[in-house]
């Protein structure tokens, strides 16, 4: 199968090489699933809901982002 991906970024057409390079990452990826069969899950095992990615996404921000998310004081203790 062969991916072909248009992208656009404010309204300009992402650049040739930049498109090039993305283009030719995802079908590197694409072989390696080929190569790696047994990497491929889905349709196997239940991927997780959008309720549960969202959660995880924002427990994800609270680690790298301590005091921007969730407006905590932090001291030496914690």
């Amino acid at each position: 199968m062969v991916w072909n991906y248009h992208f656009q970024t404010s309204n300009q057409t992402m650049s040739k090489d930049k498109g090039k390079r993305l283009q030719k990452t995802i079908d590197a990826l694409m072989a390696s699933y080929r190569k790696h069969p047994e990497i491929e899950h889905i349709g196997v095992v239940a991927l997780p809901t959008k309720k549960i990615i969202v959660k995880l996404v924002k427990d994800i921000q609270v680690l790298l982002f301590p005091g921007l998310i969730r407006q905590e004081s932090f001291d030496n203790l914690n």
